[in-house]
């Protein structure tokens, strides 16, 4: 596994995730706000984070919803998953 290539970043913290939640959050919140992500694995990772972290999802997903970088489906989704974490 390298450390670099961003698949593989996902799925190790998907697997940290389900070890250790804390640092599982961690991971995934810092794969929201990486721009070396594509929108689809970035949004991805904040509604796996919010199995973990609702607060942190929440925070994760309001940043998606407000850049205007994702496109509008995208957005759209951020929000209703907002909506279910109470954000």
């Amino acid at each position: 596994m390298y450390e670099n290539n961003p698949d593989d970043r996902f799925e190790a913290a998907l697997r940290l995730a389900e070890a250790d939640p804390i640092r599982g959050a961690e991971a995934l919140r810092a794969i929201v706000a990486d721009d070396v992500f594509d929108h689809d694995t970035r949004f991805e990772a904040a509604a796996r984070l919010a199995e973990v972290d609702e607060a942190r999802a929440a925070d994760a997903l309001r940043s998606i919803v407000a850049d205007h970088a994702f496109d509008s489906d995208i957005r759209s989704e951020a929000a209703a998953r907002l909506a279910e974490v109470g954000g």
